[in-house]
């Protein structure tokens, strides 16, 4: 039996709650907006890596890295909402256009998903569309698009205008974890990071994507990376300019959310 108070044990637990929780696939997609965070501490849990820190030591927020892999994108959702009990989820990261209207760096937000296999979500969206964001539905595909060919087949089969890879995984979770009594406020947030009409290069894919962990890249492609990717790496500047965009949209919603739960920030 433990010897801990009950206000101990409230205590401890409240240690370990979040106001908000943030799920992206790798951190240099929000790296700006954890860089606003204090008191930062980290850990990992298998292949998901989760940072946990405040804003001006008021809002608690609690960020996932989860990979490029769906079922681990819904393990973090799990994770979050049975040990940290969050009262918004935003899954958050870069994605591709697939409407030749988005441009580098246009924040899209979700009101429905679907994927390829026939699956489809409605997904409530707080915030309306306004200039340079959009609202949109979005497509979960199987393997991130790096062809204009491929980002062409997805509008057309599906009449999506945004592709990621794992949202749909941590809305479905939150969906079937919300209740009456626990309602879970959940936001799909992504940031434009390759346009409809662009072929990316292996390189250009993997800088803004990532491999899965282990996966090396290949032979000369390896090695000419190595060499390229020098400050002024074109890519690496793309994925900094993007989610400089992503992460100001994900502090000024933060804020709002702040003010709802009577957690004012400046």
């Amino acid at each position: 039996m433990s010897d801990a108070t009950p206000s101990q044990t409230e205590a401890a637990s409240d240690r370990r709650s979040a106001d908000i929780a943030i799920v992206c696939s790798h951190i240099d997609e929000i790296r700006p907006f954890l860089k606003a965070l204090d008191r930062v501490r980290k850990y990992a849990d298998g292949n998901l890596t989760f940072r946990g820190g405040f804003i001006e030591e008021v809002l608690r927020i609690a960020i996932v890295e989860a990979g490029r892999q769906f079922p681990d994108h819904r393990r973090a959702a799990e994770t979050l909402i049975n040990e940290h009990n969050p009262a918004w989820i935003i899954t958050a990261g870069f994605s591709g256009g697939l409407d030749e209207d988005l441009n580098h760096g246009d924040i899209c937000l979700a009101d429905s998903l679907c994927d390829q296999h026939g699956n489809s979500l409605p997904v409530r969206n707080p915030i309306p569309e306004s200039s340079r964001i959009f609202v949109r539905q979005h497509v979960v595909a199987d393997e991130q698009p790096q062809s204009a060919a491929d980002k062409r087949a997805l509008l057309q089969t599906h009449a999506a205008q945004v592709c990621d890879t794992t949202s749909l995984a941590v809305m479905q979770v939150c969906q079937e974890k919300s209740t009456e009594q626990n309602r879970i406020h959940t936001l799909v947030a992504r940031v434009i990071a390759d346009q409809a009409t662009e072929s990316l290069t292996l390189e250009g894919w993997e800088h803004l994507y990532r491999r899965p962990p282990g996966q090396a890249l290949s032979g000369v492609s390896g090695w000419l990376g190595k060499i390229r990717r020098q400050p002024q790496d074109p890519w690496k500047e793309r994925s900094e300019q993007v989610a400089k965009n992503l992460s100001r949209f994900l502090f000024s919603v933060v804020k709002q959310i702040g003010e709802k739960l009577g957690k004012s920030v400046l």
